[in-house]
């Protein structure tokens, strides 16, 4: 039995897989600690894993991990008579805009600047007939808010993040540990894009991001779509001479465009 855990920057992932668990297995769980397994919280999409029958394993990607510190992972056989353990210390060298629920969108962005963070008030003060001194009506102050400036260096870096930001998903900025940038879970308004001087290729992206929960376990992300095949195999022979199994196509890594509705 093993239990292996790679980077992949490509998408800024924590690669696992599993290997070798018992035939009784017919799904598992790989949760995460970062206290050294005094609390376990599951992986995203990682609640029932089925075991692949050939090779008695399974694969999960984990897109939140904890950059900077020992992140743990476990993977527990539904039987419980096998349990993988592995630990592995993330090191992001920039900032990501992530996509849980279309992983494929996930990209590095360079950030030349961010605003004031401000946390609105949701209450008033309401005058009483009478009365010199109003009323106050409080209530817990809105999230926090504030605006990323980011920069592309030409017209493909931009046409990606353009892409990126019309999907219209939660996104997750991620953040290097020892980074001031504010990150987390944000809810994207109003872009802009500018140039920088009026020949040059550079554009400077506005985001006004908004703090927002994190997005409920139903939310699984997938890094290609069926538009993603039919867009790099012309029929299901050259799939199947591509990809010997299913578990295999879902390697297929999908291309921003694919959120453009028509």
């Amino acid at each position: 039995m093993s239990l292996t855990a790679t980077y992949d920057a490509t998408l800024s992932r924590i690669m696992l897989t599993a290997t070798g668990l018992d035939t009784d297995n017919t799904d598992a769980i790989i949760e995460r600690t970062l206290d050294g397994g005094i609390t376990y919280a599951q992986v995203r999409g990682a609640s029932a894993v089925p075991v692949v029958a050939g090779e008695l394993g399974v694969t999960v990607s984990d897109y939140e991990f904890v950059d900077g510190v020992p992140n743990q992972y476990r993977v527990t056989g539904n039987q419980e008579l096998d349990r993988l353990y592995r630990t592995i210390t993330p090191a992001l060298d920039t900032v990501w805009i992530k996509s849980i629920a279309r992983p494929f969108l996930n990209r590095p962005i360079t950030v030349v600047g961010w605003s004031d963070i401000t946390r609105a008030a949701r209450g008033g003060e309401f005058d009483v007939v009478g009365r010199s001194m109003p009323v106050a009506v409080t209530d817990v102050r809105s999230s926090k808010a504030w605006t990323l400036d980011v920069s592309t260096a030409d017209r493909v870096e931009a046409d990606a993040l353009d892409l990126t930001l019309a999907a219209g998903d939660v996104m997750l900025i991620h953040v290097p540990a020892d980074c001031a940038i504010p990150g987390g879970y944000v809810n994207i308004g109003d872009t802009t894009e500018r140039r920088t001087n009026q020949r040059g290729q550079t554009r400077v992206f506005s985001l006004p991001c908004r703090e927002v929960a994190t997005p409920g376990p139903a939310v699984i992300g997938s890094t290609s779509t069926w538009t993603s095949v039919l867009a790099t195999y012309g029929d299901w022979s050259a799939v199947a001479a591509a990809h010997l199994t299913w578990a295999d196509l879902l390697t297929l890594i999908g291309d921003p465009s694919e959120v453009i509705v028509p």
